[in-house]
């Protein structure tokens, strides 16, 4: 059986850092993007998986500036916040 866990803080700050660090994105907002991606308070248990960062969070940021201006990490981080992280998978056969 193959388990994946959840990227932790220092993973997601890597991920992210990689791939906005280029664009202009500071360093205050990339640490507020590793918290909005990470569990939530009221909110999910759990936080963004290494795909919700790659294929969905990555890409509507990038989409959200196009055509018109260049990468706003402010607007990176309220895109992140509206997003809620794919739940965990059920093992039915567990049941």
């Amino acid at each position: 059986m193959l388990t994946f866990g959840r990227p932790t803080d220092e993973q997601r700050r890597t991920l992210l850092s990689d791939a906005l660090g280029a664009v202009g994105v500071r360093r205050q907002e990339l640490e507020s993007l590793v918290a909005a991606t990470g569990p939530r308070r009221g909110g999910p248990e759990h936080g963004f998986t290494c795909s919700d960062l790659t294929q969905r969070l990555l890409p509507a940021i990038v989409l959200d500036a196009y055509p018109t201006g260049p990468i706003s990490g402010t607007r990176a981080v309220e895109i992140a916040r509206a997003m809620v992280a794919t739940p965990p998978f059920r093992d039915e056969t567990a049941v």
